[in-house]
Parts: structure tokens; C-alpha cells; sequence
């Protein structure tokens, strides 16, 4: 049988890949969305603060009053002090017009909703001249996110999806760890980075193994469910938080739980289509064996390309061999040539990097269509997420209200993704998305008449967030779907590496709201806008065929759906090849 074939004899919903499918989505999905978004909590600014006073005196002789109230000084009932300024005095000195004016010279004063709560910024004053470094350490977490979706992809074509998965939830485990004993800014940095690496391997690892395990039938609901599974574990990050209210004790809690991938290695089987592409048909076979037997199966479906396969092609050119003979050559020697060029040309073909991208127009063409749009995704995404901390005071409410979002964002893909088709989906959740962003960027806080018009901003705010999830939600459907499987791992991994370039730029796509107010959502409707209109040059891979080949993958916009209508079963047995239209 051809191995979709075999998959679909396995059931797609058998108890092995039941279990396996719960373990990998919710380990690969929870524990990379607590670290990604632990930065909103562990750099987190403090409400209101300003300069401590100096030595023996009161506040009011040595602090700056600023020129406005500052609503944050007003909350904790305080005098609005500026920041990051206070006078140059000594002890028992008087405020004159001479004072100088400097920075904070003795530390500051912060001030929280949560009196027992710690931050990096706060321990690591992190403020003032320093405010751009919390920043910074977001932006190197995101470099090693880069890092870790170029490495993890590459790696993983070449050593197997579950190898480098546990090693990545290994790695993550003990580096998140290590994070929260470190209080030098440097050193936190530095290793946050890494956090930041292995965390994408997970990532980008889990989304594929889990993909590879299903028919084409059934990797819509997979990956749909996969994806309502990460906004289910942003949504529980807020709890976490809120429960400890110490970021190292919350860096702790979130690190613990990764080294339980180590029972992955005896609970988890490699993914039969690499295995495949890798030419290890035997290895291929021995999986399918432990499944059906897992599966309590009463028989064994037998893969195609099967050493069998071998034995067969080298007795039909021993036979040939021996009929037409004449260099002298021994039968043997020729035989094991012939199995040796099978074997050969079955694994080279597959040991494709990320330059299998450029050998073919329309691949080249769908890879950098889809490079834009998730980084346009990415951008808008994380830009979106940002804005949505002003809903209201509480920063625990807020994050836990826009992982809320995403739940019934991933739901509705789930019915439209399979109804419409992965294109339409995405053009037409682009272009919410950037009407809506527009629309926000416009809409004034007041009407003429004085009417609040709080809610309606806020009410577009989280259409064109639902939209923007839908689109991120869709492209990582189409991530899986349209690379070949010899290079599938590496194109993810290109897509998640423009992904984190898109997550840098956001940050600071929002600070241009101080020079143009609604630039930064005008920016995220534009972008939205650009990635549904190159959307419809992409090619449609509702119901088709994983590709698995450079020349399948470019011939994509060809393939023919695999229509439940042509047999009895839903699943077309014998349809792995793509059927191109002539």
C-alpha cells in the first residue's frame, strides 16, 4: 500500500495516534505559548514610579511635580512625580530656580496593583535611561526564535521529528530554568535567547509531526485542533501568573513541566512519512507494525516501498544480468549495484535543503508568497496583542482575555478551512483584519456630542484581532501543506524564521504612534490588506495530497482533490500521487 493508504488502514483516530496526538499538542502547544508570552509578565513596566529622594529629605524637597497629573500616580494616591528627574540637593539644601535637574540619582520608588508582585524591570531598575532594555531582551528573545526556526527545521529533516522535538523540550527546560536564578541583565539576555531557540524548535517540530500522522481527510481537524490548543494555553499563562506574581517563581512553573518529554522517547514513534523520505522503508515498516499492533489491528498494512521491494528489483536484474552478460561482471556484484542505485536514489532524492526552494518557478514563487504571509501575520498579530493591553487596568485580565480571543478564532477556521477551502480563508480573514484595523485607527475616543466611543473601538480592535488569528491560524495549515515532505521541515521553518521577523518589527511599528497616532494600526491594515490580495495567487490544497516530491510540489496548483463522492470510503485509497490535469 502507499502510505496514505496504510494511515488511513491504522485509523486516523486509533488510540495510538489519539494518545500521541494529545500529548505532542498539548506539551508542543502550552509549554511554547507560556515561554513566548512570559515576557508581557517577566518585562512587565510597573504602573506608576518616580525617583527615590535623596538622602534625609522629604519627597517634596528633592522630587520633579510634573506639569500633568499622571493618572498613574493617581490611582496609588500619590503626588505626580516625574520618573525619571528630581533636583540636585544635599541634605537640609532648599529648591531654588538655580537647582539643577538630573536623573534619578538614589534608585526609584515603584508602584504596583499587586503589592507582592516582581518583575525583571522592577528588580533590575530597568526604567529611565534603561527603558529600552526590556525591549531589547524581548527583540533577542525573538533573535533566538529566528535561530531556532531555520536550526530546528533543518535539523529535523535530517534526524527525525521526534529526536530533535525532545531535545528541544529538554533544552528549553533547562535553560528556562537557569533564567530564573540569573540577575544580571546580561547574562539573562543571553540565555533568554536560547529559551527562545529551543522554544521554536518545539514549535515548528510538534505542528509537523502531528500533521504527518493523519490523511489528508483528517489534517484540517488536526491542525485546527492543534491551534485552539495554543490559544487554550496563552489563555492559561494568565492564571499562572497571577497565582505566583513573581516572575521567577512563574519562569520556574513554566520550565518544570518540559522535561517531561523524556518518557516521549518510549510513549512516541518517528513520523512514518520521513522515515519514507528518508529511505528507510524497513525502519518505515517497524512503526507501522508497533501502530497496528497498539491499535489492536488484525492485521499489518504493508508499505509499498518496502525492503521487499529491494529483493525484488535485485532478482529481476539478477535475471537480466545473467540473460544478456558480457563484461564479465559477476551476477552479484551487478545486483548489488542495481539495489544500491534503488537505495541511493531514493534517499538523495530527499536529502533536499532549503535550496530545493529555488529549483523550481512555482515553488520558489508559492515559498516566498507564504514567507509574506506570515510575516504580515506575525506583525499584525503581535502588534494587535500589544494594543489590547489598554482594554483595562488589569494586565492578568487583559492577557487572559486576548488568549480568549484566539479560542473561537480557531474554532471558526475549523469549519471554514474545510467548507471554503485554505484560500479563501485566508483572503477573506485578511481583509477583516485590515478593515477593522483601519476602522480602529479613526475612530475617536469621543463623538462631537461627548459620546464614549470607548466600546466601539475596542469592539473593532478584537474583530480585527479574531481576524488576524483566523489568517495565523490558516497559513499554518498551509505551512504543512504546500512544501514537499523532503523539504516540508525546512520551508516551516522559513515561515516561522519571517514569523519572529514580523514579531521584532511590531514593537516598533507601535512606537510610531508617537510621531502619527493611527499609523501603527493604519500600518497592520495595509499589511493586512497586501497579504489578502497575493493570498489568491496561492494554490488550493484542500483535500489534496501531501506533496512529496520538488516536482509534486511545483505542480501543486494542478493537483486534483481527492473527492469523497469516487468510492464508498471518504478516504480514496491508492490516491497518494497527484493527479495532474493534463
Amino acid at each position: 500500500m502507499e502510505l496514505d493508504d496504510v494511515l488511513h488502514e491504522l485509523k486516523d483516530w486509533g488510540k495510538y495516534q489519539t494518545l500521541a496526538f494529545i500529548l505532542i499538542t498539548v506539551s508542543g502547544t502550552w509549554f511554547p505559548a507560556w515561554q513566548i508570552f512570559s515576557g508581557a509578565f517577566t518585562l512587565a513596566t510597573p504602573e506608576y514610579y518616580h525617583c527615590n529622594p535623596a538622602p534625609n529629605t522629604f519627597p517634596n524637597q528633592s522630587l520633579v511635580l510634573q506639569n500633568e497629573t499622571d493618572d498613574g500616580a493617581v490611582r496609588f494616591g500619590v503626588e505626580s512625580y516625574e520618573n525619571c528627574l528630581m533636583y540636585d540637593v544635599k541634605e537640609g539644601e532648599m529648591i531654588t530656580d538655580q537647582t539643577k535637574i538630573v536623573g534619578c540619582q538614589n534608585g526609584w520608588e515603584y508602584y504596583t496593583i499587586y503589592p507582592e508582585e516582581s518583575t525583571a524591570v522592577i528588580e533590575m531598575n530597568l526604567v529611565c535611561d534603561r527603558d529600552i532594555w526590556p525591549s531589547t531582551a524581548q527583540s533577542v528573545y525573538f533573535a533566538g526564535v529566528m535561530v531556532g526556526a531555520f536550526g530546528a527545521g533543518q535539523l529535523s529533516d535530517i534526524y527525525g521529528r521526534k529526536t530533535v522535538l525532545i531535545v528541544s523540550f529538554i533544552g528549553e527546560g533547562i535553560c528556562g530554568l537557569v533564567v530564573a536564578f540569573l540577575y544580571n541583565y546580561y547574562a539573562f539576555v543571553s540565555v533568554w535567547f536560547l529559551v527562545g531557540m529551543f522554544e521554536n524548535g518545539i514549535n515548528i517540530v510538534e505542528y509537523v509531526l502531528v500533521v504527518e500522522m493523519f490523511t489528508p481527510k483528517k489534517r484540517t481537524l488536526a491542525a485546527c485542533i492543534n491551534n485552539i490548543s495554543w490559544g487554550l494555553g496563552v489563555t492559561l499563562l494568565a492564571p499562572i501568573a497571577w497565582l505566583l506574581k513573581d516572575w521567577r517563581w512563574m519562569q520556574i512553573a513554566i520550565s518544570i513541566p518540559c522535561f517531561l518529554a523524556i518518557f516521549y522517547y518510549w510513549l512516541i514513534h518517528e513520523s512514518v512519512r520521513w522515515l519514507l523520505s528518508r529511505g528507510r522503508t524497513s525502519d518505515a515498516q517497524k512503526v507501522v507494525e508497533k501502530i497496528a499492533e497498539f491499535n489492536n489491528l488484525g492485521h499489518v498494512p504493508v508499505l509499498t516501498n518496502s525492503d521487499d521491494d529491494f529483493a525484488m528489483k535485485k532478482e529481476t536484474y539478477k535475471k537480466k544480468s545473467t540473460e544478456g552478460m558480457s563484461n564479465g561482471e559477476s551476477e552479484k556484484g551487478e545486483a548489488d549495484m542495481a539495489v544500491n542505485h534503488v537505495r541511493k536514489s531514493t534517499s538523495t532524492s530527499s536529502l533536499t535543503t532549503v535550496f530545493g526552494l529555488f529549483r523550481k518557478k512555482r515553488l520558489f514563487l508559492n515559498s516566498v508568497n507564504m514567507f509574506c504571509q506570515w510575516l504580515m501575520c506575525s506583525l499584525v498579530y503581535y502588534g494587535l496583542s500589544l494594543n489590547s493591553s489598554e482594554l483595562a487596568g488589569d494586565k492578568y485580565l487583559n492577557f487572559f482575555l486576548l488568549g480568549l480571543v484566539e479560542i473561537p478564532a480557531y474554532t471558526l477556521i475549523m469549519y471554514t478551512l474545510v467548507k471554503w477551502g485554505r484560500r479563501p480563508t485566508l483572503v477573506v480573514s485578511n481583509f477583516v483584519a485590515a478593515v477593522a484595523c483601519i476602522i480602529t485607527a479613526y475612530v475617536p475616543e469621543t463623538s462631537a456630542d461627548g459620546t464614549n466611543l470607548q466600546p466601539v473601538i475596542v469592539s473593532f480592535a478584537m474583530i480585527g484581532k479574531l481576524g488576524i488569528t483566523c489568517s495565523f491560524g490558516t497559513v499554518f495549515v498551509y505551512g504543512t501543506e504546500i512544501f514537499p515532505t523532503s523539504i516540508r521541515n525546512v520551508g516551516f521553518g522559513l515561515c516561522s524564521f519571517w514569523s519572529r521577523v514580523g514579531g521584532v518589527m511590531a514593537p516598533f511599528v507601535i512606537y510610531l504612534n508617537r510621531i502619527y497616532e493611527p499609523g501603527p494600526l493604519l500600518i497592520f491594515g495595509i499589511s493586512s490588506f497586501f497579504c489578502g490580495g497575493i493570498a489568491l495567487f496561492l494554490p488550493e490544497t484542500l483535500d489534496r495530497p501531501l506533496p512529496e516530491t520538488l516536482e509534486e510540489g511545483n505542480n501543486l496548483h494542478k493537483t486534483k482533490p481527492i473527492h469523497s463522492s469516487r468510492a464508498e470510503s471518504p478516504y480514496i485509497a491508492g490516491e497518494r500521487n497527484l493527479a495532474m490535469e493534463t
